[in-house]
């Protein structure tokens, strides 16, 4: 994953939180999960990163081969198209989906949710419970 668009940090930092979904999910269901539990877990938890991962690489990609200038195309639309909405275009129609969707813990409690302008896809934002595990 190219660095362009800043999506290697965010996809770590989203796996991290799928993974302690996963983990949490599982630890409500025993306290002591055996190793066929936690290869279940891991299973699930890749099978879940896969399509947003593939996407960030292919959106990175993309980019880079635009920013580069590997054909025609790409250099019209890097030389002319993107000064005209610069920034902008990229933080509305790339970045700003991408946090829209980003993942949340679904285990911690948020009683008084942030909300900006770029609004979450998760709309069940009510207060979660938290489970402890003696």
């Amino acid at each position: 994953m190219t660095s362009n668009l800043a999506l290697g940090a965010n996809n770590a930092i989203e796996s991290v939180a799928v993974l302690a979904n996963h983990l949490h999910a599982l630890l409500c269901k025993t306290v002591s999960p055996t190793t066929k539990d936690l290869e279940q877990t891991f299973a699930s938890f890749q099978k879940q990163r896969k399509t947003r991962t593939s996407q960030a690489i292919s959106m990175t990609g993309d980019y880079t081969r635009r920013a580069t200038w590997e054909s025609l195309t790409a250099w019209f639309l890097q030389q002319y198209m993107a000064p005209l909405k610069g920034d902008k275009l990229i933080a509305r129609w790339i970045i700003a989906p991408w946090v829209r969707d980003g993942v949340k813990l679904n285990f911690v409690e948020e009683s008084n949710p942030v909300t900006g302008k770029v609004p979450w896809a998760d709309t069940n934002m009510k207060a979660r419970v938290r489970v402890q595990v003696s």
